[in-house]
This record gives C-alpha cells, sequence and structure tokens, in this order.
C-alpha cells in the first residue's frame, strides 16, 4: 500500500473537519511517516481535549483513495500523556461485522509534546530589554550626501527626511518604550 494519514478535528457541530495531511510512504505495509509540526489553532483551536479523528488511506493516483481506518476519539491532551502512543486502526464496516475484530494495524505516534512561540509581548513582560542601537551604510552606491536624491542628504530646513532618518525614527518610536 502507499498510505498516508489525515487528522480531522471535531467542530462544534460534532462534524469533523480536515486539518492536516501527512505525506504518502510509497509500497510500505510498516509505513515511518517524517514528524509533523502542526500549529494548535489549526490542530484543536488551542483545545487540547478537543477530539480529533485520525483516518489511514491507500493513495491512488486517480485521487479515489482506499480507506483504511480510522483512531476516533483522540486529543492532543491523550497524545501528550504517554511517550510512544500505541493506537488501534479501526475499519468500522470489519468491526461491525465480526466480534472479534480486534483492529487493522497499529498506528504509533512517538514523541508528542507541544512547542511553545512566544510572541513579542509576553517576552517584555519576561523582562526583557531591548537596546535600540543604529547603523547606516555610507557607501557610495548612496550617492553623493551633497546632492538632493542621495539617501544620505539632509535638507537644509530639515522640513524633508531623508529614507534613513525616516526608518530610523519610525523604528526608533516604537522601540524606545521599550528601551530602558
Amino acid at each position: 500500500s502507499d498510505p498516508f494519514i489525515v487528522f480531522l478535528r471535531c467542530n462544534e457541530d460534532s462534524s469533523y473537519s480536515k486539518v492536516w495531511e501527512s505525506s504518502v510512504v510509497p509500497n510500505s505495509l510498516n509505513p515511518r511517516w517524517s514528524q509533523a509540526k502542526i500549529p494548535m489553532s489549526t490542530l484543536c483551536n488551542g483545545d487540547i481535549h478537543r477530539p480529533l479523528r485520525i483516518e489511514i488511506y491507500d493513495h491512488e493516483r486517480n485521487g479515489k483513495h482506499v480507506f483504511m481506518g480510522q483512531i476516533n476519539e483522540i486529543s492532543v491532551a491523550s497524545l501528550l500523556e504517554s511517550r510512544n502512543v500505541r493506537l488501534n486502526v479501526i475499519e468500522p464496516i470489519k468491526q461491525a461485522k465480526s466480534r472479534t475484530y480486534v483492529n487493522s494495524g497499529i498506528l504509533q505516534a512517538d514523541d508528542c509534546s507541544i512547542e511553545k512561540h512566544y510572541s513579542f509581548t509576553q517576552y517584555i513582560q519576561g523582562g526583557l530589554e531591548i537596546g535600540l542601537v543604529v547603523a547606516i551604510d555610507f557607501t557610495g552606491s548612496n550617492g553623493d550626501a551633497r546632492l538632493a536624491d542621495s539617501l544620505h542628504y539632509i535638507h537644509p530646513t530639515g522640513e524633508r527626511l531623508n529614507e534613513y532618518e525616516t526608518a530610523i525614527i519610525s523604528v526608533g518610536k516604537i522601540l524606545e518604550t521599550y528601551d530602558t
């Protein structure tokens, strides 16, 4: 088979929406997918207890992929509970037909974790200090500073700012409140 995985999250109306799809592992009955990094907002809308469903398909070139099974009622929280999560892949039709049916395979999820990415505000709240340092490029390619079309031209009355002055003032005004 040429398996791939699809993650679906439960919506507020109990329907499921596809949120992520793996790459296809060609010609494998024991596929190993590479590590996936899925934003929490995409995967579960930030709710680690939101129900997820994982579906496994056999890829077909014509786009009519063959359903191989699913894992129901899983969540980010349950994936985080143990180091190597082993999940039964269930084919509901086979399960309904046989009392002895256990699974159609096992999906093992190794090393599930949440990677935090802090915002600028959170860094500032955490005590980050900013020091503004400015460097100006005075190479000849910027033109003669005495000519009005130069990036370094300083207007005699100060009415108009050159591009460097505009950039320094714009960035400086934003950062000055954070610079002790």
